[in-house]
């Protein structure tokens, strides 16, 4: 191998882990929660807030939502432990109706993640001026007494660097283990 040979591939070599570096700097770690129950792609790591509350049916219920803000976006995934096995679509419509307020429903779908009913609603909700000011997605999972609600909030004005395929992949990144 001669000099210009052993040049080309330190160059090579370089170029390759300066790529290697760079996207492994874009892409997000992934989050396994700690009962190992799901997983998913926050931005950043992730804090943890845990709750208690009282049901519609007056049964009370333990959560946790794992969340991150990162640029002038929110992501969380809420995990809720009932008493009883939940009903996706009535709960999925009670809460849709409570976080929507004046707002437009762009998308509302089924459809089934790791063999569990999904629910997805993205809206766009309004200023005072009614203009449209933040955008939302949320995704519903039930598992026998668990609901996963995976959520993600922009503030459009403040944020020009969040991409639509950056909500997509973070929720599409959900997973039941």
């Amino acid at each position: 191998m001669g000099k210009f040979d052993l040049k080309i591939s330190i160059a090579f070599i370089l170029f390759l882990t300066l790529v290697l570096v760079a996207s492994a700097q874009t892409v997000p770690p992934k989050f396994v929660a700690p009962d190992q129950s799901f997983s998913i792609q926050f931005p950043d790591t992730p804090a943890v807030l845990p709750g208690t509350g009282t049901a519609a049916n007056g049964t009370p219920y333990t959560s946790t939502t794992y969340y991150t803000v990162y640029g002038a976006a929110y992501y969380s995934v809420s995990v809720t432990d009932y008493n009883f096995v939940v009903d996706v679509p009535a709960d999925y419509q009670r809460a849709a109706k409570g976080v929507l307020g004046s707002g437009t429903l762009i998308v509302d779908q089924s459809a089934v993640v790791d063999g569990h009913p999904m629910y997805t609603m993205i809206f766009t909700q309004y200023n005072k001026d009614m203009q449209a000011d933040i955008n939302s997605a949320m995704v519903f999972v039930a598992v026998g007494k668990r609901m996963y609600i995976v959520t993600f909030l922009i503030k459009k004005s403040d944020d020009t660097s969040t991409t639509t395929e950056t909500v997509v992949n973070f929720v599409n990144s959900f997973k039941i283990l």
